[in-house]
């Protein structure tokens, strides 16, 4: 494959929404257009710091809870550069930067937060949504999301 340079504007239409990339630079749109290949800098930023957060809190109380945090971080951060490699649009100093600003971030959480006992961690959910006709649920539509940690208060609530 042949290298070539992109602008930010370009890049930022690639990995936010690849049919808008299709039509202004690729001039058609193909077939994986609505499926994006590398997630958005704040879905990094989010999955590397939930993970960070959850991290610290299930190693509460320990002495090397905050190294743990940071190495889940670096983990996540890892894992998104990979992807964005395989979709050739992987930058070495955002990444840094995202990475030190997060470091930075979680030092001070670390250092003002109370620690909170996680009893599970990185948890996925999905719910079928309401459908717009009725009470019923829609076959087509859920919600999909992801919890960085549960917790269980002290009166044996989730």
């Amino acid at each position: 494959p042949t290298l070539r340079s992109m602008s930010h504007s370009e890049l930022r239409a690639l990995t936010t929404c690849e049919a808008r990339w299709d039509f202004l630079y690729g001039g058609h749109l193909a077939g994986t257009a609505l499926r994006p290949k590398t997630a958005t800098p704040r879905m990094r930023d989010g999955r590397a710091w939930g993970k960070a957060v959850a991290a610290w809190h299930a190693a509460a109380g320990r002495i090397d809870a905050l190294h743990l945090a940071r190495q889940a971080m670096r983990e996540a951060l890892e894992e998104d550069a990979d992807e964005q490699r395989e979709a050739g649009v992987y930058d070495p100093p955002e990444h840094e930067q995202m990475a030190a600003r997060l470091e930075a971030i979680l030092a001070h959480y670390a250092a003002t937060a109370d620690p909170m006992p996680i009893t599970d961690r990185e948890m996925e959910f999905e719910v079928a949504l309401p459908s717009r006709r009725g009470g019923r649920r829609s076959n087509r539509y859920r919600l999909r999301g992801f919890l960085d940690g549960v917790h269980v208060d002290t009166d044996g609530r989730a």
